[in-house]
């Protein structure tokens, strides 16, 4: 019998690595795009202060 506090995993799409990765290229272009400029991350979503907080950590410039 499956817990359902812990169902089981039917495949990855994508695994850790690709996920930072494709964080690490989108901070870089926010990086190049917003250089001198103010910039506001606003999340929406729930859970969304998760890949913010990742997001922020890699761009470059100052984050509000």
């Amino acid at each position: 019998m499956t817990n359902p506090a812990q169902p089981e995993i039917e495949r990855v799409l994508f695994t850790e690595e690709q996920v930072e990765e494709r964080i690490r290229e989108v901070a870089a272009e926010i990086s190049e795009k917003y250089r001198g400029r103010d910039l506001k991350l606003i999340g929406v979503l729930k859970g969304s202060v998760f890949f913010l907080t990742a997001l922020a950590r890699e761009i470059e410039i100052p984050v509000k």
